[in-house]
This record gives structure tokens, C-alpha cells and sequence, in this order.
């Protein structure tokens, strides 16, 4: 189904990301400059606060990370659409997933109430997590099944009988991008 472009950058709504990395840094504070004060065993200091510097500036990293989630004109066939998810840091922008809409078979809405029994859900598969934030209000998981990597299609080939990867990724979509996805989505 063609739709019309369409992205959208969502906003983080918490910042728990920046909460963690301003204790972690105060706890990098303490461990380093503490162990001068300790005579007894300031090696353990210093490593607990390398650790939480470590931690920190990862933290801190991970909360300035923008994705762009666009619905694009399939490169190969214009008559159909992709998922395009880009990462933003800086002036750099970095194509990290393109899916195609119509290989979405299945789309859960993580909201507060069911939020566990998706993580049940989801527990043996990989989930390639592209949310703004490190924990989401609200979420959706979108489960796409494609052809396996390296299959060839022969002419006397039924594609149903081909092997299929499950792909399962994780995004903060708004209603519109919802939509857009549920219409392109086989059912």
C-alpha cells in the first residue's frame, strides 16, 4: 500500500537516563577522590569509581540519542513502502533499520498495564530497541517476518514455503506512524 512520506522524531519524555548518569557521576566523585583519603584498600575505591564514571558517560550518551522514524518509497519498488529508522547525533544521520511495511505481521502497544506481558512475550527473541529513552510510557513492538538472509528464489519456488526470519524491533511511535503501519501491516 503507497502512502505519502511521513516521519517523526519523537520526543523523550523522562529523563531517568540523565538521573543515572548525574548519580553515577557523583558516585565516580566520591570513589576517586575518597580513595586519597583511605589508606586501607583504595584500589577498590578507584575501580568502584572508574566504573561509575563509565557508566555515567555511557548513560549520558545514550540519553542524546535522536532516532527518525520515517515511512519512505521502497528503493526497489516505488509502489511499495519501508520503515526507516535513522539515528541522530549531531549533524550525523545514520540509516540503522529499513524494513519493508508489508512484511509487519504483528504490532503490540506496550502501555503501562501490559507492559510486563510483552517483556514475557518478547523474552527469547532479540529486540533491536530504537526508543529515544531507556524506559518508554508508551511503546509499540513491531514483529516482522522476512525471507532468510541468502535464500535464492528459484521460478518453480512457493515463496511461503521459503525460511523466514522473525525481526522484532522496539520504537516510540506516535498515532499517525501507528496507523500508517497497521494499514501496511499483513493481517
Amino acid at each position: 500500500m503507497k502512502h505519502p512520506p511521513y516521519s517523526v522524531v519523537p520526543k523523550p519524555q523522562n529523563r531517568i537516563a540523565m538521573t543515572i548518569s548525574a548519580v553515577c557521576f557523583a558516585v565516580a566523585l566520591i570513589g576517586i577522590y575518597g580513595s586519597q583519603a583511605v589508606s586501607a584498600y583504595p584500589a577498590v575505591l578507584q575501580v568502584i569509581g572508574l566504573a561509575a564514571l563509565v557508566t555515567s558517560i555511557y548513560m549520558m550518551t545514550r540519553a542524546q540519542v535522536k532516532y527518525v522514524y520515517a515511512i519512505e518509497p521502497d528503493d526497489t519498488n516505488p509502489e511499495e513502502d519501508d520503515l526507516v529508522i535513522a539515528r541522530l547525533q549531531g549533524k550525523r544521520r545514520t540509516v540503522v533499520c529499513r524494513l519493508a511495511v508489508k512484511d509487519v505481521r504483528e504490532i503490540d502497544v506496550a502501555t503501562a498495564e501490559n507492559k510486563k506481558a510483552l517483556a514475557d512475550k518478547y523474552h527469547g527473541d532479540v529486540v533491536h530497541n530504537y526508543c529515544p529513552e531507556l524506559l518508554p510510557a508508551r511503546s509499540a513492538y513491531l514483529h516482522f517476518e522476512d525471507v532468510a538472509p541468502g535464500t535464492v528464489l528459484s521460478a518453480t519456488e512457493d515463496e511461503t514455503q521459503l525460511p523466514s526470519v522473525r525481526i522484532v524491533i522496539r520504537i516510540s511511535p506516535d498515532e499517525t506512524l501507528l496507523q500508517l503501519l497497521r494499514a501496511g501491516a499483513v493481517e
